[in-house]
């Protein structure tokens, strides 16, 4: 997986618009000012979960003694789950408690919206396989983090938009939010097919 490869998968995967309308629709009422600590901590988690999970995750894998052909074939079948869900205009709900955010709002930022929203295991599982595949370099090191830090720059980005209300009412109209979630759908069912083919070809070697 190259870098460009890494940045177009976890922009798919990651949906800033679609997932930030469902940040919008889960913060009503609240005031501006948090709103936007809501945004800069999302996307400073989401910038924090992928980078450990790219440096720790094989080691993680490795003492629950789970191979890297494996998790790859899981992981495509995870980002084929969510694909199709997104395709269809459905949320995924697998691994998000909608009660959860309700008893805690002040921890929105990390649960719902940076795990499983915006880092979910989709996002995970690609720095996990960019990580195995690299040969840890200067340049591959600058790259993963420029592009890891770029996706959480579009994610804030997209969500303090949300706190001008010219943008809030954009967002909310379920045209323009229907189609990118199907877009990104239809490309993360691609990412999903080819993550699990991939890791099927390595158990079979």
């Amino acid at each position: 997986m190259s870098l460009l490869t890494l940045f177009f998968s976890l922009l798919a995967i990651t949906n800033p618009i679609g997932n930030t309308a469902i940040f919008v629709s889960m913060t009503q009422g609240l005031k501006r000012k948090d709103l936007i600590k809501i945004c800069l901590r999302t996307g400073i988690s989401v910038f924090v979960v992928l980078v450990l999970s790219a440096f720790i995750g094989l080691s993680v894998l490795h003492i629950i003694g789970v191979k890297m052909s494996a998790f790859e074939f899981a992981s495509g079948l995870i980002l084929i789950k969510i694909g199709f869900c997104m395709f269809s205009g459905s949320v995924d709900q697998s691994s998000y408690n909608s009660e959860e955010h309700e008893r805690d709002m002040a921890g929105c930022a990390i649960v719902p919206l940076t795990i499983p929203f915006f880092a979910g295991p989709g996002a995970i599982a690609a720095v996990i396989h960019f990580s195995n595949n690299v040969s840890y370099s200067l340049i591959d090191l600058i790259g993963f983090f420029a592009v890891v830090l770029i996706i959480s720059m579009i994610i804030t980005g997209c969500m303090l938009a949300t706190t001008v209300e010219y943008f809030q009412g954009f967002i909310r109209r379920k045209a323009v939010v229907g189609v990118v979630t199907r877009v990104f759908g239809l490309l993360v069912v691609a990412i999903g097919s080819e993550m699990l083919l991939v890791g099927l070809q390595a158990f079979l070697k």
